[in-house]
């Protein structure tokens, strides 16, 4: 026969066996901000072969390649955001609003891209206008923004790497 001890000891092994293991990976802050560093460089690569791509189209003029690069390209930046909307809620709240802010902040600089990109198309593919006095006012309008944008991204992103290097 067993001891009321021994006996408690048993139920209390057989209980924990039979509790579902709620223990979850659970990444630290810093990782988390690696995470997003590394969704940012992602996003940069991704930048710079839509410039490619444009580029290539601005030499070629080939329409359904650049259309399809456009497509593969608009579909990254929709997969890095879903990473990085991912992340967000699982840091403190001093992080996770810098990155949404940063989210916002490249989703315009995306939308400002678009429209540069299409001007641009417009006057240096379709009427090979490029010295119309309007077309090079707005390019240098909408360089400016996204300059000014990517300014600003920077400046948190600054915050962020700091905290993941110390």
């Amino acid at each position: 026969m067993s001891s009321p001890s021994e006996s408690k000891s048993s139920e209390s092994v057989v209980a924990a066996a039979q509790r579902p293991d709620l223990t979850v990976a659970v990444k630290s802050t810093k990782q988390l901000l690696k995470d997003f560093l590394t969704r940012q460089e992602e996003r940069a690569q991704t930048y710079a072969s839509f410039r490619e791509a444009f580029d290539k189209f601005v030499d070629d003029k080939d329409s359904a390649a650049f259309s399809t690069a456009c497509d593969t390209i608009t579909k990254k930046f929709a997969a890095i955001s879903m990473a990085v909307r991912e992340i967000a809620p699982q840091l403190p709240e001093m992080w996770a609003s810098k990155v949404r802010a940063i989210q916002e902040l490249e989703k315009s600089k995306y939308e400002e891209t678009i429209l540069m990109r299409g001007l641009q198309a417009k006057h240096i593919v379709v009427t090979k206008d490029i010295y119309n006095p309007d077309f090079v006012q707005a390019d240098r309008e909408h360089r400016r923004k996204i300059n000014d944008l990517i300014e600003s991204i920077n400046d948190i992103l600054e915050d962020l790497v700091i905290e993941v290097r110390y």
